[in-house]
């Protein structure tokens, strides 16, 4: 009997083996059929992204090139308020009286030649000086006749009729 024992105990050992395969091979394909599905998905989504790729390098090259237009478009546009500036500076330094231009707080931005000359030698008038100073170098100089009056009270005058608005 030792021998049928031991066949019987071979062959539900082989039976065992043969149930254990069948479940590990079910279970592979199986984990196969869910490893294709994922790789699916993810082949999918390569392509979308790759799709999607194109769309945004397709916007970039158009975005360059609008970007590259509106570069030119600035530059031309720099180059013409360059041309104006110089041609109406030219034109303001023809003008045979002193012709200065001054900001919201009375600064000097800008004045031809012939408003320059009043304060010939004079560097600290300049573009950057305020009226209040110009006026006060004026007077310190003796630029103008204030026809005997206090200097305290013509400049006081000046500045006046200055933030009023009425030069006369």
């Amino acid at each position: 009997m030792d021998v049928v024992k031991a066949v019987s105990k071979e062959r539900r050992a082989r039976l065992a083996a043969e149930r254990l395969l069948e479940l590990k091979q079910s279970e592979l394909f199986a984990a196969n059929a869910r490893l294709s599905e994922h790789a699916l998905a993810l082949s999918d989504e390569v392509v979308e992204k790759r799709e999607e790729v194109e769309v945004v390098r397709h916007v970039a090259e158009e975005l360059r090139g609008q970007n590259s237009q509106a570069l030119n478009d600035l530059a031309r546009a720099n180059h013409e308020v360059e041309i104006a500036e110089q041609r109406l500076w030219e034109s303001v330094q023809t003008i045979d009286g002193g012709f200065a231009v001054f900001d919201a707080d009375s600064v000097l931005v800008a004045a031809n030649s012939a408003y320059l000359s009043v304060f010939d030698g004079m560097e600290c008038v300049a573009p950057g000086i305020t009226y209040s100073e110009i006026v006060g170098i004026m007077i310190e100089e003796g630029i103008v006749d204030i026809d005997g009056q206090d200097p305290q009270s013509w400049r006081q005058e000046l500045q006046q009729r200055w933030t009023s608005g009425r030069l006369e």
